[in-house]
């Protein structure tokens, strides 16, 4: 018998040759799994209200519950001169990636020149060397992370790919002069109740 006399997939469709398919029928998807998603889903920002609520009681414990509460963010790397100063961001590399250690790693497995992590790289190409990882990100936390603070931050639905980097760099720019995206404004738009840094331990602590 044929391997695909046996798979349910359609033979156009299935990617392997007869007698490579590794699985038995019983573990193969059946065709119901390959139907197209309904348009409503495929029109579905990837951040959206529901983001990994997968559940009804997950969305309303969320939506009821935790969306309301103020965060009290008891570990953080905010440099405390910033909200001192209620610090202006000239762009977004300023108050997205200069100092991120959790994106400079992700860019140095990426292959990313250390110029675009720690370096003298200008902002920009920092931006793109960044926009050229991301996508290979994906299952990674960071993935989420950079488009939850895209979307929240910035209003941006778009994914982050080096084509989208040039419109996202533009818009993001384009908020960050709006009177709400200081360092203190952003805090208060979050409901941001007590914020601890993380400080060097002989630090005067005089912000």
């Amino acid at each position: 018998m044929s391997h695909h006399s046996r798979c349910p997939l359609p033979p156009a469709r299935c990617p392997l040759p007869s007698a490579l398919c590794p699985l038995p029928s019983a573990l193969r998807p059946p065709p119901s799994a390959l139907r197209p998603l309904p348009s409503a889903l495929r029109a579905m920002s990837f951040i959206h209200e529901d983001f990994l609520l997968s559940t009804p009681l997950a969305r309303r414990l969320y939506h009821e519950t935790a969306a309301v509460q103020p965060i009290i963010d008891y570990h953080s790397h905010l440099p405390p001169q910033d909200v001192a100063a209620d610090r202006r961001f000239g762009n977004l590399f300023d108050i997205w990636l200069a100092g991120d250690h959790y994106k400079w790693r992700a860019m140095r497995a990426n292959g990313e020149a250390e110029a675009y992590c720690t370096g003298d790289a200008e902002p920009y190409e920092k931006f793109l060397a960044l926009a050229r990882t991301i996508p290979n990100c994906l299952r990674n936390p960071l993935y989420h992370w950079c488009h939850l603070e895209l979307k929240r931050y910035f209003g941006i639905d778009e994914l982050l790919t080096p084509d989208s980097a040039p419109r996202i760099w533009e818009q993001a720019n384009a908020r960050l002069a709006d009177p709400d995206r200081s360092a203190r404004a952003i805090l208060k738009d979050f409901k941001v109740e007590v914020v601890c840094t993380t400080d060097d331990p002989a630090d005067p602590l005089i912000h």
